[in-house]
């Protein structure tokens, strides 16, 4: 039976040579869940961070364009503002336009223009490459009536702001899952010579779950940071660094063929 739990792993992981001999002799397995577990929980404060900063970005920027915004009413797909046509809103430090609304087929596409989005009386063209746009018909739309004021707009970034985590979360676990193992999937290749090379005979799964556990400094780390607003230059770096050392780490523990005597001080247990 294994001697350690995914939670003795967690701090362990920094200091123990016997967690790493136990993981590579009798955890079951290539460690993916415990990785996928610890990414749950180190993910939070790195998607918390965006979403702080999302909101700073948006409380800086966003009024200076609001203010300038009608009162804009789209009754069965077609749309009306209570201001002169063509109307722009405005970058107020570059004097760009921004944003253009024309019903009356004055201005009819974005070309010449360095506005991301041009609302006509009946579609919403929107820029998404210096040649690419794609067209909306506002007929499609819910609703008989739909109305946008400053003050909706205000709503609408609040709610933007809000539902933010809960959107950014999933994607940024998945891309952190696949981002890690495979730098674990790396790090195992080259474990597997290092140990070939202190004649130490270690099956793939044993190399995978060793290295999966030598990520755990590095994320943990990561997360402390970021809880505590610390941004360390080259950090990337400096997690892979730090976490291929504690696969050389790891693997050298597993020469040892008995616990020595300061194992059962680095266990941490009583």
């Amino acid at each position: 039976m294994q001697q350690y739990t995914i939670v003795h792993a967690l701090y362990l992981s920094f200091f123990s040579r016997a967690l790493y001999r136990d993981v590579a002799a009798r955890w079951k397995g290539f460690c993916l869940v415990y990785l996928l577990a610890v990414l749950v929980l180190c993910t939070i404060p790195g998607v918390l961070r965006m979403q702080s900063e999302l909101g700073a970005w948006l409380s800086e920027q966003a009024p200076g364009y609001i203010r300038q915004m009608p009162n804009v009413t789209i009754t069965k797909g077609v749309l009306s503002i209570d201001a002169p046509e063509p109307y722009r809103i405005l970058n107020e430090k570059t004097g760009e336009p921004v944003v253009i609304f024309d019903s009356t087929g004055k201005i009819t596409s974005l070309e010449g223009t360095k506005a991301f989005a041009l609302f006509t009386k009946t579609t919403l063209i929107v820029k998404k490459g210096e040649k690419e746009t794609r067209t909306f018909n506002l007929s499609d739309l819910d609703g008989e009536t739909m109305t946008m004021n400053r003050g909706n707009a205000y709503d609408l970034l609040d709610t933007v702001v809000d539902v933010f985590p809960v959107i950014l979360y999933p994607f940024a676990l998945f891309f952190s899952f696949l981002l890690w193992s495979s730098e674990a999937l790396v790090f195992a290749v080259f474990g597997k010579m290092y140990a070939r090379r202190l004649f130490l005979s270690l099956d793939a799964r044993s190399l995978m779950r060793i290295c999966i556990i030598a990520l755990t400094p590095a994320l943990l780390t990561g997360a402390l940071l970021t809880i505590a607003g610390v941004t360390l230059p080259y950090w990337w770096l400096i997690s892979i660094l730090c976490s291929f050392a504690y696969v050389v780490y790891g693997i050298q523990a597993n020469v040892l063929s008995t616990p020595e005597p300061s194992d059962e001080k680095d266990t941490g247990r009583q």
